[in-house]
């Protein structure tokens, strides 16, 4: 009896730690995996997060022609008569967009073949990822071509063109930034910008004579998000 009571005895204190380590071994995977789902649902909330940024285009205004001073050396031509041109700041009726106050006026003696090119006044530069570039022009029905030239991050002049001025009044007019103009930093922890060189306008007057043109620009802005950033810590 008493052989007996011991066995007894010793085979329960052997069974009680097998019992409570395969406890501890059931409960392992279940913490393991609620570890491993969180860790799931923050990656997620980082890279959605991040999607969003990246998905939010705003303009920034490059040029609201309010402060800057424009005159006669912020203007260059090509042309038969090239000092027969003039810029100037006027507040008589601006562009109804973002309460303008003031515009800039163009008048140049031109003929299709000539080539005028207006200069900021202050160096402009896009330091975000740009889809689009606005201007609100006031046209007087004169055939002529405005276009902008802008430097991408390698350093490369683009031409990209607004269209023709053949119409009457203000109008936003847009251009979609090409895939050709690269925005994205060769490092991704080193900036660089795209430029804004000058704005370009080409008569389209058939005439074998030069005539009198105007044009009025208010407003140059851009349509950007947020660039790519490394979110990748290295510091381990």
């Amino acid at each position: 009896m008493k052989r007996l009571l011991l066995v007894m005895l010793i085979s329960a204190a052997v069974a009680v730690p097998s019992f409570t380590q395969e406890k501890k071994t059931d409960t392992e995977p279940k913490e393991k995996s609620e570890k491993l789902e969180k860790e799931k649902d923050r990656d997620k909330k980082e890279v959605k997060d991040a999607k969003k940024i990246y998905a939010v285009y705003k303009e920034a205004m490059l040029e609201d022609f309010e402060t800057n001073q424009y005159t006669s050396k912020n203007m260059k031509a090509n042309a038969v008569e090239p000092d027969k041109m003039e810029v100037k700041i006027l507040d008589q009726h601006p562009a109804p967009a973002n309460e303008s106050k003031k515009y800039l006026g163009v008048k140049l003696f031109g003929r299709k073949g000539d080539s005028y090119l207006i200069y900021p006044a202050k160096d402009i530069v896009i330091d975000k990822h740009c889809k689009e570039i606005t201007v609100w022009a006031l046209g007087k029905k004169f055939s002529g071509e405005l276009s902008i030239f802008i430097q991408d991050v390698k350093e490369k002049n683009h031409r990209l063109v607004f269209g023709k001025l053949n119409f009457k009044g203000w109008q936003k007019l847009t251009i979609q930034v090409p895939k050709e103009v690269n925005q994205q930093d060769e490092y991704l922890n080193q900036k660089k910008f795209v430029k804004v060189l000058h704005i370009q306008y080409r008569p389209g007057n058939e005439s074998r004579l030069p005539v009198w043109q105007y044009f009025y620009l208010d407003n140059l802005a851009a349509k950007v998000r947020e660039k790519y950033t490394d979110i990748q810590q290295d510091e381990w």
